[in-house]
């Protein structure tokens, strides 16, 4: 049994994170989001603003950004991170994307202004790691969050999508067809957040959602699954959601 120290919240005792700490002078910031999950998931593809425009509304975020050619929709699993907007595409290419022309029909930005820090010195699993934020985070029932999770992935399974001729099928049927790149020995960063099960089921998805980006940018994409070690987690929190466009 590993020994978990948090400072300056209430200790607790559990078996995979050893450290915690909460930064009581931070901000909380809004979330923004540009569509909505469930127009996406209802088929509707075609982006509403540039990928760029998340930008002015913070610096760390998630999405997906498509492109429309010769009758086909072209997709990328997309990741903001340090100001840059990466696109993960059917090939396994990672694109820098921020002055790019693509769209986006669905993205989540905030400024990132972490207050929890939680290390999992051991080999950790997905699930393992989401397991002991649910036990830690406060509110999860009505509070949101955005995680950043940094550390050596063992193994990481990410996934991109295809093109697909139009018109495209429900968001379903696409995820039938994604394509999975699996990854072993990269270092890099999960982006992600975390909604409430309850709410925000129309805005976003519910639960967890990460996006990958390595730091040799050779691998992005969505996280499906991964093993880590040396695993650092930064934690902010959220009270409010704005739509910018729907």
């Amino acid at each position: 049994m590993y020994k978990l120290k948090i400072i300056p919240i209430l200790a607790l005792v559990l078996f995979s994170c050893t450290k915690s700490r909460k930064n009581n002078g931070v901000q909380i910031a809004p979330i923004y989001q540009i569509g909505t999950f469930q127009k996406l998931s209802s088929g509707n593809y075609l982006g509403i603003l540039p990928v760029g425009f998340a930008l002015n509304y913070g610096d760390f975020g998630l999405g997906a950004a498509t492109q429309t050619a010769h009758s086909k929709v072209y997709f990328k699993e997309i990741t903001l991170y340090n100001n840059k907007i990466y696109g993960f595409d059917s090939a396994g290419v990672v694109h820098d994307i921020t002055l790019a022309n693509d769209s986006t029909p669905f993205l989540t930005v905030t400024n990132f202004s972490p207050q929890y820090t939680f290390e999992f010195n051991n080999p950790s699993s997905y699930k393992s790691i989401i397991k002991t934020l649910d036990s830690l985070l406060p509110d999860t029932s009505n509070k949101m969050f955005s995680i950043k999770i940094y550390g050596i992935f063992d193994s990481i399974l990410t996934r991109s999508l295809p093109s697909f001729n139009q018109p495209v099928p429900l968001l379903t049927e696409v995820l039938k067809k994604q394509i999975i790149f699996k990854t072993e020995n990269t270092k890099g960063t999960l982006v992600g957040f975390r909604f409430p099960l309850n709410k925000n089921a129309s805005a976003n998805t519910p639960g967890y959602h990460f996006h990958y980006i390595s730091d040799d940018l050779h691998l992005a994409g969505h996280a499906l699954n991964f093993e880590a070690r040396n695993v650092k987690v930064y934690v902010g929190v959220h009270l409010t959601t704005t739509i910018l466009k729907e």
